[in-house]
């Protein structure tokens, strides 16, 4: 009697043992999973960026809608996007635009980054939903703040999950801005534009060929 006891504790601490080992490998399948998904997303970003500034024409544009979340076997993971630029080297005169990944919670925790170097000047805007309804150059944000454009698809709506990139060509120079907004309404897509468009007008004292507005707009 005593031995068949033993033996029936023995299988369940082999079951619990394994039940355990099992856990351990589908959470950090999963951290593996999430991460190689979150790489794949801010290369694709940033290839699109890339060629954008390869088109050969003066005016091009594109937009992108982030997944609302990274899930993987019934995991769901929440994130937020930065996207933000290292300035222009004095010698090569490069500048360097940075895509990255971090936890929801933990903007410290970057789980995938990518970057490539361009001659563009780059022009990133912060957009803080129903709080900043007005987007803002990240070279005039507060030191105090990250400067970088931060997309938050599980923010108080309006989510902020759809970024505009659009390059143009300007007196010879290229440029590349990057300006969010959300899905939820359209309206609110073309609003930022708008206003982006109008800081143009009034840096330049005339409209953009590619982001157009008129005075009355403004």
């Amino acid at each position: 009697m005593l031995g068949f006891t033993l033996s029936k504790l023995n299988l369940l601490i082999l079951v619990t043992a394994i039940f355990v080992i099992l856990v351990f490998f589908m959470f950090g399948l999963s951290k593996v999973v999430v991460a190689e998904t979150a790489q794949q997303m801010v290369g694709g970003y940033a290839t699109t960026a890339f060629s954008l500034l390869s088109a050969d024409t003066i005016c091009a544009e594109t937009s992108i809608k982030i997944p609302n979340e990274i899930s993987f076997s019934g995991s769901r993971f929440f994130y937020k996007l930065y996207i933000a630029e290292i300035l222009p080297d004095d010698e090569t005169g490069l500048s360097t635009l940075i895509f990255s990944i971090a936890n929801r919670k933990d903007s410290t925790n970057r789980i995938a980054a990518t970057s490539f170097d361009t001659r563009a000047t780059l022009k990133i805007f912060h957009w803080g939903g129903a709080t900043d309804p007005t987007p803002t150059w990240i070279g005039e944000l507060p030191d105090d703040e990250i400067r970088a454009a931060i997309l938050d698809p599980q923010s108080t709506p309006p989510r902020i999950d759809v970024f505009y990139i659009i390059k143009e060509v300007y007196e010879g120079v290229p440029y590349l801005y990057i300006i969010p907004c959300t899905s939820e309404g359209s309206g609110i897509c073309v609003a930022n534009i708008q206003s982006v468009g109008c800081k143009l007008h009034g840096e330049r004292g005339k409209m953009s060929s590619c982001i157009p507005v008129s005075p009355d707009e403004c």
